[in-house]
């Protein structure tokens, strides 16, 4: 059973503890798949069930920090997240993201892997591998588009995702293309080590809740 948190409106703020801030030395995205392969027993077809529900988790790496002060204060914050659930950036090094505009859902869709895509900046090519977010209802829902994509002078544009659409769309939600976001649960027990170097450092898993 998901945990169910409660959200802002559209457009505001979500409840999650956000971590974007916290330095990051590792991001380790991690397949959730609710599908599979159907494997008949007497040798007919595979048949590949692609299931709605299929999510990310990623886990994180940060690098050694001082206990004082940066220790104490993001200890204190993961394990509020660990309550409340997390919000942080996906980190895509060396990918040069560019000036997206400011992308919206063009209209309504109800499930699918295509999404169209209104007020990028005309030109702009959406890259194969690359991370995106959608906030649908104040709650986000991350994925990787599986192919380029670029914007034509109206500034649309239409992505294909990795994952079957978990919420229908009804047009005009927030595309996070310029700094993607993960949204979710700290998965297993959260614990930090505190050493005579008085350094420590933090690795956790946010798994997308839905």
């Amino acid at each position: 059973m998901p945990t169910v948190r409660p959200k802002l409106e559209r457009g505001s703020v979500v409840l999650a503890v956000d971590l974007s801030a916290l330095r990051i030395a590792t991001a380790t995205p991690l397949v959730v798949e609710f599908g599979g392969v159907l494997t008949p027993a007497l040798g007919g077809p595979i048949q590949r069930i692609d299931r709605v529900g299929s999510r990310w988790a990623f886990a994180f790496e940060t690098p050694v920090m001082d206990v004082e002060p940066d220790g104490r204060r993001w200890a204190a914050r993961l394990a509020r997240a660990k309550r409340e659930g997390a919000l942080i950036a996906i980190p895509q090094p060396d990918l040069d993201i560019g000036n997206p505009g400011a992308p919206t859902v063009a209209t309504n869709i109800a499930s699918g892997k295509l999404v169209p895509l209104a007020g990028l900046i005309p030109g702009y090519r959406v890259q194969e591998g690359q991370w995106v977010s959608l906030i649908v209802g104040g709650h986000r829902y991350a994925d990787q588009v599986t192919g380029d994509a670029v914007a034509g002078a109206d500034g649309s544009a239409t992505i294909r995702i990795q994952n079957l659409l978990r919420a229908p769309l009804v047009g005009g939600e927030v595309v996070e293309i310029a700094e993607p976001k993960v949204e979710g649960s700290l998965e297993g027990q959260f614990s930090w080590s505190l050493d005579n170097r008085r350094e420590t450092s933090f690795g956790f898993t946010v798994t997308e809740d839905a």
